[in-house]
């Protein structure tokens, strides 16, 4: 059995020393949207947009779970264009219309000034659907944070922020090339969405005031087809200890890992015989006969494998637990 500690110190000489793994098949980003040179021509955030304020009918989104991403915060928004709306049809993902926009914006708590802390915000992220494909871009903030602008080869960033704990923390934070955003954004060949599904949606939110369930919110809004949000498909959120221990891990291995392990998923991993999806039953997901070594590949910074120069500790933790109980 690998203990955590150790299983964290070596990840995280792995991730300094081999970084991301290259050898998958390239997918070329489509070229539907001609993206604006400065984040501020989209119109997303008022003024000031380093507040984060929505703007031109962007709303929130909030999910169950999420993917680790050095422990950034993240803010999701979407937009459609007006009298559109999303279709769930009991799919994965719910059906967008030409038009949306899909917004995740990365950023820090960092200290701040007697009034409380303040954000750094690091990177804006856009996926625009038109003509049918999905076109991403991604936007650099800079060091006045008034703006972001368009990068493609991807960036470093020196971050110090301040944890959960109320501790500082540094770190070289990278922005993904557009390249490496297509490399998990794919499926069957094509760039997709993916933590955007109702099944990551379907939990209670903050709107106005009020706390109201975000899937009939949305379809109070227009946004969201008719459909019976009880009975909606449900992924737990895997950092709450209320959760079922498998049912967290799965949701773990969902969010973090199956972009790559599905049958859709990159050429590379295709053959791999692992469905790490949450609503794949277990015995076709390959986990039972492979869980020491997807475990190894997570100690060894191979998985997941994009962009992380930090250890996901709580995760390995979790995974560890979950691998020893089968």
């Amino acid at each position: 059995m690998i203990q955590v500690g150790r299983m964290a110190m070596m990840a995280a000489c792995f991730l300094a020393l081999v970084g991301c793994q290259d050898d998958y098949r390239e997918i070329k980003p489509a070229a539907t949207v001609a993206f604006a040179a400065q984040l501020s021509d989209h119109s997303i955030y008022k003024w000031p947009q380093a507040d984060l304020v929505p703007d031109s009918g962007f709303v929130l989104l909030e999910l169950n779970s999420t993917l680790y991403s050095d422990n950034a915060l993240k803010q999701r928004l979407i937009r459609l264009p007006e009298g559109t709306s999303m279709t769930h049809q009991g799919d994965r993902r719910p059906r967008f219309p030409d038009g949306t926009v899909l917004v995740k914006t990365f950023y820090y708590t960092i200290e701040g000034s007697e009034s409380g802390p303040n954000l750094q915000v690091i990177e804006t992220r856009l996926l625009v659907k038109s003509d049918g494909v999905w076109n991403a871009a991604t936007y650099l903030w800079n060091q006045d944070q008034t703006d972001a602008m368009l990068v493609n080869d991807g960036a470093s960033v020196n971050v110090e922020y301040l944890d959960e704990q109320g501790d500082l923390r540094a770190l070289l934070y990278q922005v993904p090339s557009q390249r490496k955003c297509a490399k998990c954004h794919q499926s069957s060949g094509e760039i997709v969405p993916l933590g955007a599904t109702v099944r990551n949606w379907n939990r209670d939110v903050l709107r106005d005031g009020q706390q109201v369930h975000q899937l009939a919110w949305l379809q109070s809004k227009g946004l969201l087809n008719p459909f019976d949000v009880e009975v909606a498909p449900h992924i737990p959120n895997y950092a709450s200890e209320d959760v079922p221990l498998a049912e967290r891990a799965r949701a773990y291995l969902d969010l973090n890992c199956s972009s790559c392990h599905h049958p859709e998923g990159i050429e590379e991993t295709q053959g791999d015989g692992l469905d790490l999806r949450f609503e794949t039953p277990f015995h076709q997901t390959g986990i039972g006969g492979q869980a020491e070594r997807m475990l190894q590949n997570m100690v060894e910074g191979r998985m997941p494998d994009e962009g992380l120069v930090t250890v996901d500790e709580a995760g390995l933790a979790l995974i560890q637990e979950y691998v020893d109980s089968l």
